[in-house]
Order: structure tokens, then C-alpha cells, then sequence
């Protein structure tokens, strides 16, 4: 079994930026499936059903991180505790720092997310400079054929679509996971 981090990582965002790609987006996760998030981190219950009962909250027609205003968004941060919002925000080196933070927590793996590949390549390039020697010594973390297709069977349609878009999500961070590995190895820049 492999454990991986979902690190939301802004790299210097701006004010607007950084409430969307934190906040905003835990409250949208908190809309769709915040029972889950909060029985899996062994969270107190009472702030989820607090941002549940809140009237801005419940003024939002759709996802928050893509339709809430700066004024709902910044309401919104202070429904929810700090320690339940985990982000690489800040400098390259800083976003880096806490991809290492979350190896020494016993991480496999880390997904970046909630930046394009193209706002991720200073953290990337940070992290080269900075990965332990031998990170990924001797095993490959994307091999080929580790991967067989979810089973589907009678799951719904719409379950099966979560799945298989959750699948190719991993394909995805092991393959930034062996870009990261393969420059390091290779002491490529970020033009290598």
C-alpha cells in the first residue's frame, strides 16, 4: 500500500488566488463530500455543520472556488479552522519545504495540487535542489503495468466516471512524482 499527500500548492499567489485555491476549494470539497473528509481526519463535526448552516455559504450557487465572490470567500475562511486547511503557499522554496514536510510524515507520494503544470514548474524546479539523495533509488515510482483498470462491474455510471477520473489522477501525480525523480537524477533544469 502507498500513501499519498494531496497538497494544494499556490506558488506566490495573490489574495484572490490564494482564497480559491485554499479556502474556496475545501469549502467546495466541504459541499460535495465533507462527511467523508471530516470522518477521515478524525475532525470535530461542529465547524463543517456550523459552514453547512451558514447563510453566505448556503447563498453560493455552485462549486465555491469557482463562483463565490472575494466577500463570500473571505466570510467563508473564517468558518473553517486553520488546521484543516494544509497548503504549500508562498515562494518556490517554501512550496518545496512542504513537499518534503509531507515525506517526513510518511508520504509516498505527493499530488501538487490545484496549480497548472506551468505555475508548478518553479516549485518542481525548487524541490530538484532540495530532494534527499536516493528519494526514489532502485524503484521506478510509475512502473510500467502497476496500474490495471478499476474494476467497474455494477458500480453506476456517474460512480464509475469518479473512479476512473481518480485513476487517471494517479497516473498523473506518479508521473510528476517520476519527473521530479528522472531531473534529479539526470541534474536537469527546468529546461532539461
Amino acid at each position: 500500500m502507498k500513501v499519498w499527500s494531496v497538497l494544494a500548492t499556490l506558488h506566490e499567489p495573490d489574495h484572490e488566488r490564494l482564497l480559491r485555491g485554499v479556502t474556496g476549494r475545501m469549502a467546495t470539497y466541504f459541499q460535495a463530500y465533507g462527511d467523508a473528509l471530516v470522518a477521515m481526519n478524525g475532525w470535530d463535526p461542529a465547524p463543517l455543520e456550523r459552514f453547512r448552516a451558514d447563510e453566505v455559504v448556503r447563498s453560493v450557487p455552485g462549486a465555491i472556488d469557482a463562483v463565490g465572490t472575494i466577500e463570500q470567500l473571505e466570510h467563508i475562511r473564517t468558518l473553517i479552522p486553520e488546521e484543516w486547511l494544509p497548503a504549500a503557499v508562498g515562494s518556490a522554496q517554501q512550496c518545496a519545504a512542504r513537499v518534503l514536510d509531507q515525506f517526513a510524515a510518511g508520504a509516498d507520494g505527493v499530488i501538487l495540487h490545484g496549480s497548472s503544470p506551468a505555475e508548478l514548474e518553479p516549485v518542481v524546479e525548487a524541490y530538484v535542489h532540495v530532494r534527499p539523495e536516493g528519494r526514489f533509488e532502485g524503484r521506478h515510482p510509475n512502473p510500467p503495468g502497476d496500474h490495471p483498470p478499476p474494476e467497474t462491474g455494477s458500480v453506476c455510471a456517474r460512480h464509475r466516471d469518479a473512479v476512473l477520473s481518480a485513476h487517471r489522477s494517479r497516473w498523473v501525480a506518479e508521473t510528476v512524482a517520476a519527473t521530479i525523480s528522472l531531473r534529479s537524477r539526470r541534474g536537469c533544469s527546468s529546461a532539461g
